[in-house]
């Protein structure tokens, strides 16, 4: 684990509805990609809430006991989404503070699927969404969540039908725990977890990404040097341990065959102590 040097200040960061609303008119008059179906889908679990937006390449909020936990707080946007690397370009999402697609392209959305599930520990509940690129790869995110566990696990499946080496995923989110938008980044060694805790909250409430799939790499940043790191391609394995605008971001690096696939897991995990949802 490192540390960095990157500011604690964002005040000039977020962007107001008006703003937000003249960003949206711009993507609609520009012509740029859009999504084929324009629905979300909830999984109405408690005490986390998972709201999967199929807009802007994809996207995803979360709730813990009712209150947001990915920037911004509106329950139809949320910064925290995928971006994939291959065959010489990128294809991610564009949210309210990323300055734009994370990545050279907007992924397509073919399908998301309704709620399926019962939010039991033998049919937990779930969503499917189907990413698609260039059409030789096709990303399938599957959501799922048990009803009263502290943690929700995101499975992404790559299926491609040419041969790429030097592939690299992304999965990253702008931080806010508790709605509060600043928190002390942490590498939490005991389950490999990368995690924004906010302490005046508290006693503490921390907001995590636990691998189940190893990570190639990782990040704790400033949210904007996240989303730019993303966009380079390269995570650097350090953490910010100061009181800043918190990011989050695991890379897993691999090769794709064709007719073959790879398949990544993680958990994203809420609670008063790190590495809560490591054993589970």
């Amino acid at each position: 684990m490192g540390s960095t040097d990157d500011g604690t200040t964002h005040s000039a960061r977020r962007y107001s509805g008006a703003a937000g609303a003249l960003c949206l008119l711009s993507l609609v008059v520009l012509g740029l990609p859009a999504t084929a179906t324009g629905s979300t889908t909830t999984i109405p679990g408690a005490p986390m809430t998972l709201i999967l937006l199929d807009t802007q390449g994809g996207r995803h909020q979360i709730k813990w006991n009712g209150t947001r936990e990915v920037y911004p707080n509106n329950d139809l946007n949320g910064d925290s989404g995928i971006t994939l690397f291959f065959n010489g370009t990128s294809y991610g999402f564009s949210g309210s503070a990323t300055t734009g697609t994370v990545g050279a392209n907007v992924f397509g959305i073919s399908s998301q699927s309704a709620l399926l599930g019962s939010g039991t520990a033998a049919d937990p509940w779930r969503v499917v969404t189907t990413f698609t690129a260039d059409g030789t790869v096709t990303v399938t995110q599957t959501a799922y969540y048990v009803n009263g566990d502290n943690y929700a696990t995101f499975k992404w499946t790559f299926a491609s039908t040419a041969n790429y080496n030097g592939v690299k995923f992304f999965h990253g989110a702008d931080a806010f725990p508790q709605a509060q938008d600043n928190g002390y980044g942490a590498y939490n060694a005991a389950c490999n977890g990368l995690s924004a805790s906010a302490p005046q909250v508290g006693p503490n409430f921390f907001e995590e990404f636990i691998p189940v799939t190893a990570p190639s790499a990782y990040r704790e940043t400033v949210y904007n040097t996240g989303w730019s790191a993303i966009r380079s391609g390269t995570l650097n394995d350090t953490v910010n341990t100061a009181w800043h605008d918190a990011w989050l971001g695991f890379e897993w690096d691999f090769n794709l065959a064709a007719g073959g696939y790879e398949s990544i897991f993680q958990k994203v995990a809420f609670g008063g102590s790190a590495c809560s949802a490591s054993g589970a």
